[in-house]
């Protein structure tokens, strides 16, 4: 009999990814950056690939310390933006011709969007770009650390609201489920290109 295929085992039999007793192991910053650069490489190496018909993009990942763990700061997408309105993502947006890099593109995003100016020696690490599936674009992600105090300052035409999610919610979710395409959390849904980067986030820390 072949075996069933993930998607047929109910929750109580998975097993998970990682022992749950180990996950708060999984979340060091010496944890993080290290995943980050055996799955990706160093940050420099991010480059814009171009390719036919996709937008090139980027967002910062802002991962702000919480004890042994850490939150993530989403924002909300006002109804007035062209592209994904209503919907919960990270900071960033398209890049512009002026933008030397991907990394420059978070990093110039974020400020706009959030009022933050975030030195790169903040960025702990980069994954993989990640394409919409409808808009066309190719989202270049860069994780990085941001330590409170700071002050956010919302651009009103973008950002409707900010929501701060713990990387746990996500690593415990991933660690039973590692094919979920979206993510429930306090009435709030992540889907999307921004519920793919959490997944591709959470299995390069607990693999």
């Amino acid at each position: 009999m072949a075996n069933p295929s993930p998607c047929s085992v109910p929750p109580s039999e998975r097993l998970p990814l990682v022992e749950p007793s180990l996950l708060n192991a999984r979340c060091t910053e010496a944890c993080i950056v290290s995943s980050l650069y055996e799955k990706s490489g160093p940050v420099h190496a991010a480059r814009f690939f171009f390719p036919a018909a996709m937008v090139e993009a980027a967002v910062i990942i802002p991962l702000i310390p919480n004890g042994e763990s850490w939150d993530l700061l989403f924002i909300r997408r006002t109804q007035s933006v062209a592209h994904h309105p209503g919907q919960i993502g990270f900071p960033g947006g398209r890049a512009e011709p002026e933008d030397r890099s991907p990394l420059h593109t978070a990093l110039r995003e974020m400020e706009e969007e959030l009022g933050i100016r975030l030195d790169p020696s903040a960025i702990l690490g980069f994954l993989p770009p990640t394409p919409t599936q409808i808009t066309g674009f190719l989202i270049h992600p860069f994780a990085a650390r941001l330590d409170p105090p700071f002050v956010l300052t919302p651009d009103p035409a973008e950002v409707a609201e900010t929501l701060l999610i713990p990387l746990q919610f996500f690593l415990e979710a991933i660690n039973l489920s590692p094919q979920a395409d979206h993510f429930d959390h306090q009435g709030n849904r992540v889907w999307g290109a921004t519920a793919r980067i959490m997944t591709q986030l959470s299995i390069t820390l607990l693999t």
